[in-house]
């Protein structure tokens, strides 16, 4: 792909953006917080429009989850009314993750049996499928029709994690399927681009290694195959060595000594012992995190300062939404420092 063109009024706009995510000291006061001094808080910053929108319709938790998915899909579209041609076309891509997500949404929703309204109000219609084309796909009863009706991936790609899902009950084969085209195609289209694209590219190949991990732990924990949940193109784990470990303690042993060795190497002995998969997620976002604050903007007119912004606000939208369980459930402040995607 030719250069992308990075306008610098978009940059302009975006590093505006950017300085209005929430630094970590303001984590430390919203943990103090009690959730309608949060909600007020939010309310007063960059949440104000949401938030009194939907406070004549929701409240509590309800209020807050509801203005967050809102408030994300806002900014994402504005972003592509922000950009030119060319960068709208570098948005969509990555964006297609939402597309991702929404999917995964909506066919559990449809394995909970959960209600048409109850599965609409998760999902974020920021990507390639707007609000009609996901409420389309909710009108479907079953998983099967779900995804033969998927306008961004065949269904024949999809055929072997639906009859997975039908022998085991479980739904893991679809969503790892629907993650390989995604990273495939992002990792395809990142090495198509100049050197504008090294944080993108960079980025892609750690996500893609976290999630081999998580796959790689859970499939052995299942018993069940491990060379159907992992992304090869992009990842810098010798996938082809680890998937023939036999044991949980063989792998665990393996991947201490790799290159992420250092920063899972406790997480992974506490999983051994709990079982646990949550840390070492939870522990694979905040690396994600620091990485994002600690890269540097070396090339200030690209792409880099739109992907490490898109990076941040995902990653804020799911700390405040953290934080408002958290709250709900009155948990201690200990366990929402512990929890929260903060440097």
């Amino acid at each position: 792909m030719d250069k992308i063109t990075f306008s610098t009024y978009t940059y302009a706009r975006v590093c505006v953006m950017r300085s209005k995510l929430i630094k970590p000291i303001e984590y430390e006061r919203l943990a103090k917080m009690r959730l309608m001094e949060m909600t007020q808080y939010l309310q007063e910053h960059e949440y104000k429009e949401e938030i009194d929108k939907l406070g004549l319709e929701y409240s509590g938790v309800e209020l807050l989850e509801n203005a967050l998915r809102k408030n994300l899909v806002k900014v994402f579209n504005r972003l592509k009314t922000i950009s030119n041609a060319s960068t709208q076309v570098l948005i969509m891509q990555y964006l297609k993750r939402m597309d991702v997500w929404n999917v995964k949404t909506i066919i559990r929703g449809r394995y909970a049996k959960k209600s048409k309204e109850d599965i609409i109000k998760m999902l974020l219609p920021a990507g390639t499928l707007n609000s009609h084309d996901l409420n389309l796909l909710v009108r479907h009863e079953s998983v099967k029709k779900i995804l033969q009706s998927l306008k961004f991936i065949n269904y024949s790609y999809l055929e072997r994690g639906y009859e997975f899902y039908k022998k085991n009950n479980s739904l893991a084969l679809i969503e790892n399927l629907l993650d390989m085209h995604y990273y495939n195609d992002l990792l395809q289209f990142s090495r198509s681009l100049p050197e504008q694209g090294r944080v993108l590219k960079q980025f892609l190949e750690i996500e893609v290694d976290f999630l081999n991990i998580k796959n790689l732990i859970k499939s052995r924990a299942l018993e069940i195959d491990l060379g159907e949940f992992m992304i090869y193109p992009g990842s810098r784990l010798q996938l082809k060595e680890l998937v023939k470990l036999k044991d949980t303690s063989s792998l665990i042993k393996i991947l201490k000594k790799s290159c992420y060795g250092r920063m899972l190497g406790s997480t992974l002995e506490a999983y051994h012992k709990k079982k646990d998969l949550a840390q070492i997620e939870l522990e694979m976002d905040k690396f994600m995190y620091k990485k994002i604050l600690d890269t540097p903007n070396i090339f200030p007119l690209s792409t880099d300062t739109i992907l490490l912004y898109m990076f941040g606000k995902e990653i804020e939208i799911r700390n405040l939404l953290m934080l408002a369980k958290a709250k709900q459930m009155r948990m201690p402040e200990s366990f929402i420092k512990e929890n929260l995607i903060a440097g």
